[in-house]
């Protein structure tokens, strides 16, 4: 049902056997009903609606949540403390919303994630060292406890100065059998996530973006230097912010990046040698505030 006309009040309910809703560009409007909570959600798409408000319990039992994507709405307040029940939690896109606060430490215990979008919001203090404990790891086999098959390709979108808007197409077979029907789920999802990058190779499949971006926020203090054992993800997004200090060597040791972006900060010193030295880095790091 996505990219529709759908409008009203976003406060329907659902329970039992949904598994997948992709409500994504309407005209929803309001708060996201509470009785909104399906236990067997695995897939939530309701970006670029006119949601608004803060984050009800809305998915606070949906457990079993692969991806929950509420971008560029209006939604504000603080980040619910029931989004720590998400531990299955892969994709979690927030962006472009106007949530404030501190960025949650108890964001750190969703250690399954692999792409955490926060970016275009309000959300102010120190980037949480802990944030080190998600493992930003590539999803697992299908034969492992996910149960996830992930056939993924990437298609570029708009381009502006280099910063391009990929949509990560996956085409996702649930290995779980129907009880009515002698079939298998079936879904074919798409996730978008922004990323620094020169080149473009189009109809290549590759695997889920590992990504972490908290740009255009208020962040305050310095760059964690425990962010340097987040080895395997692909892209940093740390721009448009308040930090402050220099950067931190342990940065060279995340050998797979791709994308580092730490502009317009109000960070000082030089830029670490072995930073440079990253063979599959598009960097920048230009100053401002």
């Amino acid at each position: 049902m996505a990219n529709n006309h759908f409008e009203g009040p976003a406060n329907f309910c659902a329970h039992g056997n949904l598994w997948f809703i992709d409500l994504s560009e309407n005209n929803l409007r309001g708060s996201i009903s509470s009785c909104f909570s399906p236990e067997r959600l695995n897939y939530a798409h309701f970006q670029k609606n006119q949601l608004k408000g803060p984050m009800t319990e809305a998915f606070s039992k949906s457990t079993n949540l692969v991806t929950l994507d509420i971008s560029d709405n209006f939604i504000n307040g603080s980040l619910p403390r029931w989004i720590v029940n998400l531990s299955s939690l892969r994709v979690l896109l927030l962006k472009g919303n106007h949530l404030e606060g501190n960025i949650p430490i108890l964001l750190c215990h969703l250690n399954q994630i692999s792409i955490l979008d926060l970016s275009h919001n309000n959300l102010s203090g120190p980037i949480p060292s802990c944030l080190s404990n998600i493992t930003f790891e590539r999803l697992k086999d299908p034969n492992g406890a996910n149960g996830h098959k992930f056939d993924v390709e990437i298609y570029r979108g708009t381009v502006t100065s280099f910063s391009s808007e990929y949509v990560y197409k996956s085409r996702l077979v649930e290995f779980q059998f129907l009880q009515y029907y002698d079939a298998f789920k079936k879904v074919e999802e798409q996730v978008g996530f922004t990323t620094k990058r020169s080149d473009f190779c189009k109809g290549i499949n590759l695997e889920l973006m590992l990504g972490l971006d908290l740009s255009s926020n208020q962040l305050t203090d310095h760059i964690p230097p425990e962010l340097g054992k987040l080895q395997e993800i692909h892209t940093l997004n740390l721009s448009h912010n308040h930090l402050s200090g220099s950067i931190p060597t342990t940065i060279s040791n995340l050998t797979q990046l791709e994308s580092l972006d730490l502009s317009y900060n109000n960070l000082i010193g030089t830029i670490p040698p072995q930073i440079t030295e990253l063979r599959t880095l598009f960097g920048n790091f230009h100053g401002g505030t």
